[in-house]
Formats: C-alpha cells, structure tokens, sequence
C-alpha cells in the first residue's frame, strides 16, 4: 500500500474537488440551474445545520479513524471543472455525478483518515433547489460500458487505470455504490464512491480501501451515512 498522501492526493485529484468561497449564511442566493435541470421538480435544500447533523462523526467509524465534517469552505466561487480526461468520456460520470450538477446552495464535505493503515473517506453532502431522481440511475447505466477506463489527469500520475463492479447496498433505497480496483501502477489499490439522493440533497462518500477495509466494511459506512441523512431531513 502506498503512502497515505499519495493515496489520498490521488483521490482529490480525480474526485473532482473544485474551488468553491465561504458558506457564509444558511440561506445563500439561488443558483442557476443548467439548461437540462430546468424542468426538474423544485426541492427544498437542506440547511448548513442539517447538512452538519448529517455528516458522519468518528463515532461511526471504527476506533483508530481522525478527521470530521464542516461547512463546505468553497462554497460560492466557480468550479474549476474535473482534472483529467476519462475513456471512456462516459465513464466519468462514475466519479463525477455530482459535479454536473453546478455549485450547491449549501455543502458540507468530511474528511475522515486511517493513517496507520493509509485509508481514507471523503464525504461530500450538497443541496440543490431541484429534485435530482436520475443521478443515480447515470452512475448505474454508466457501469454497463465501464467495466474498465482510463483517466489522464495531471496530478499524481500521468495515467491511472481501474477495473469497476457494482456494490450491492442491501436497503438502501435511490443509492449506488461502486468499487474501482486499481490496475497497472495503481494495481494493488481499491477504491469506493457512493452517491444517494434524498429530493435535492446528494450524499457522496469516495474511500480508499486497504487493509481491514473492504466490501462489507464500505457498505456499513455507507449505511450509516444514508441513515444520518434521513434523520437529518427528518
């Protein structure tokens, strides 16, 4: 396994970060939907407190994890796009479906680090003022053709690879997970994303897997994610 910022630079580099401005106040200005987001039911956003609520702690996480959630400090400035150029073009909607949606009206992203056994978890849970149904159904028609792809980005390495399946996330309902394993230089490194929806809320988690961290253990994480979630929007 690879050195812990190595690892986690890599995720940073191709899970589409962008550059946002502080979340100031809970009741930020609207944003503009795109052109296909026009027709889209109206939702109600939840608040910076609520998205907090949501946010994993380090009690969910096994003993030994560092780390927690706060308000998106990017939040309001223009996203600087996705590093990388993906072929499949595609298939970077399997690390990047949310990134499509334009900037939220309030966010909040987790960072949670295993260090002694260089993993990691980001958790990135953002409202939009419109109903978002088909995200998840993008990431699950995008794995037929994605089995496999590449992506070019100019940090970290100038090339990764990675093979993808589908994770099973047993009820939990408008969510999908995928697991990515590493080939070539990355052989040897699995990774996990996971989106769910709840009206125009999307929660996402990006993990790296290793040692003592794998399926069924992602799986659980995600679970608790979801659940703090529905008790955050009640």
């Amino acid at each position: 396994m690879r050195p812990l910022a190595l690892i986690v630079a890599l995720v940073l580099a191709v899970a589409g970060c962008g550059s946002q401005a502080d979340i100031g106040d809970e009741q930020p200005g609207p944003a503009s939907p795109s052109a296909s987001q026009a027709a889209v039911t109206p939702a109600v956003p939840l608040s910076a407190a609520r998205s907090l609520a949501a946010a994993l702690t380090l009690r969910d996480l096994p003993k030994g994890w560092d780390g927690g959630a706060a308000a998106d400090p990017y939040l309001g400035t223009e996203v600087n796009g996705r590093p990388g150029e993906f072929e499949p073009a595609k298939c970077s909607v399997i690390l990047h479906a949310h990134d499509e949606l334009g900037k939220p009206l309030t966010a909040v992203r987790g960072s949670y680090f295993l260090r002694a056994e260089s993993q990691s978890i980001l958790q990135n849970i953002g409202s939009w003022p419109e109903q978002q149904p088909s995200l998840t159904q993008k990431v699950t028609d995008a794995l037929t053709g994605c089995t496999s792809f590449k992506v070019t980005a100019a940090l970290v390495l100038d090339e990764s690879s990675f093979t993808t399946r589908r994770l099973p996330l047993p009820g939990l309902a408008d969510a999908v997970a995928v697991r990515l394993d590493g080939t070539g230089e990355l052989a040897g490194l699995w990774r996990y994303v996971m989106y769910a929806v709840r009206g125009g809320t999307v929660l996402h988690l990006d993990a790296t897997g290793g040692k003592g961290f794998g399926d069924a253990d992602f799986a659980r994480t995600a679970g608790k994610a979801v659940a703090r979630l529905d008790a955050a929007i009640g």
